[in-house]
């Protein structure tokens, strides 16, 4: 299935929960919020969330600087 994640097109497979999506791009033990079509998932929403075909998703990594 085609979705839009952070601006770029991306095939994924079907199915999956953004819980999933976020194992299958590796950020899984990352400190990250998943905006999903202009909604902010909550971390409970990520386990039950099922991605959709042209789903608009933005994918945000809090990392630390110094």
């Amino acid at each position: 299935m085609l979705v839009h994640i952070n601006g770029k097109e991306e095939e994924l497979p079907g199915g999956m929960t953004a819980e999933e999506l976020l194992d299958y791009l590796q950020l899984s033990n990352k400190q990250v919020v998943i905006e999903l079509n202009r909604s902010i998932l909550t971390t409970n929403e990520r386990e039950t969330t099922v991605i959709s075909e042209q789903d608009v998703i933005e994918i945000v990594q809090f990392v630390g600087g110094g």
